[in-house]
C-alpha cells in the first residue's frame, strides 16, 4: 500500500439515531460530529475535523479501475490546485460514510457518488494481493483483489477480465 502520513482520526457519530438494542449506537449517540465543507469551484470536499480533502468531481462516480490503475490515477491527479492525491486508507474512507443513510450511505456534502464499492490503500493482513473496499450502498466493508478477477467480494470484472471498483482520492492538508 501507499505510504500514508499517520494522523489519528476521531471516532465519529455513526448516524444511527434509533435504539434497536441495549447499549447500541442509537443508545449512546456518542462521537464527534461530522463537519464537511464542499468547495464546488475546486470539486472537493473538506473534512474540517480530520483535515482531509476529498476528490468530488464526476470521475469519483464514473471511473472504475483496477487497484493499480486507481492508485496510479490518484498519484497523478491534479485537482483543486493540489497534486498530492492518493488512495485513502480504510479508516479514512469510512469517515465519509453516514450509517444513518443508505444507497448511498455517504455524508451529504458529496455530490458525485457511485452507489457501489470503492478502493482503499489498506492491505488485508496476511494477503498482500488483497485490499479493503468500502460499499457506499450501506457503508459495509469487503475485500478486493489487486491483481485478478473474482466472483465475490463486490468486484466487477470488466470485459477484458480486469477487476474494477470506483475510486475517491484524498489528501491531508
Amino acid at each position: 500500500s501507499s505510504e500514508v502520513q499517520e494522523k489519528s482520526l476521531p471516532i465519529y457519530k455513526t448516524g444511527q439515531s434509533i435504539n434497536y438494542m441495549s447499549y447500541d449506537d442509537g443508545f449512546y449517540k456518542k462521537g464527534a460530529n461530522k463537519d464537511f465543507t464542499r468547495d464546488g469551484t475546486k470539486s472537493t470536499v473538506i473534512d474540517n475535523t480530520t483535515s482531509l480533502v476529498w476528490q468530488d468531481n464526476v470521475a469519483a462516480s464514473s471511473l472504475e479501475y483496477t487497484w493499480d490503475e486507481a492508485n496510479q490515477y490518484c498519484l497523478t491527479l491534479t485537482l483543486g490546485g493540489h497534486n498530492e492525491w492518493r488512495l485513502p486508507t480504510l479508516e479514512e474512507l469510512r469517515t465519509i460514510v453516514d450509517y444513518g443513510k443508505s444507497e448511498p450511505s455517504v455524508v451529504e456534502s458529496f455530490l458525485h457518488i457511485a452507489n457501489d464499492s470503492y478502493w482503499t490503500s489498506t492491505d488485508i493482513e496476511g494477503a498482500q494481493d488483497k485490499v479493503w473496499i468500502v460499499y457506499y450502498t450501506d457503508g459495509n466493508m469487503g475485500t478486493g483483489s489487486k491483481n485478478e478477477p473474482e466472483s465475490s467480494g463486490g468486484l466487477l470484472p470488466t470485459l477484458d477480465g480486469k477487476t474494477s471498483n470506483y475510486l475517491r482520492c484524498c489528501l491531508l492538508y
